[in-house]
């Protein structure tokens, strides 16, 4: 059980990294034509990787761990508020992927926008 969860996780990150390769609205097309398993367990990879980007520690229940939120609440006396930021979780995940991927998407004008302002920033304050 716990190899089938960490294989679950490593197949969730690397879809992390195809989703933000994948211009925007093309994901579902993208898992289609690039997987053999349905949209709905991409997801729910994606969402194992998010939640333990570590790995699940050895004898810990996965079942009980993605608990629904009313579940949680109940456990816990307390639920997660707030919607999730997708783009600074794909930042935690990888984030030298995340600005090599928007390097890459970047105009000629962006990068040179981008490279001065770092050559501002790190110049001596006189």
């Amino acid at each position: 059980m716990q190899q089938g969860a960490d294989h679950a996780i490593r197949a969730g990150k690397l879809l992390l990294e195809a989703k933000i390769a994948v211009p925007h609205g093309h994901f579902e097309e993208w898992q289609a034509a690039n997987c053999r398993f349905s949209l709905r367990s991409a997801q729910l990879y994606m969402q194992l990787a998010r939640e333990f980007p570590q790995g699940v520690a050895p004898g810990t229940s996965l079942t009980e761990q993605l608990k629904s939120p009313e579940e949680k609440l109940s456990s816990t006396g307390r639920q997660q508020r707030g919607k999730r930021n997708w783009v600074a979780e794909a930042i935690k995940v990888d984030p030298v992927a995340v600005l090599e991927k928007a390097w890459a998407a970047a105009s000629e004008m962006e990068r040179n926008i981008f490279v001065k302002k770092i050559e501002r920033d790190i110049q001596p304050k006189q």
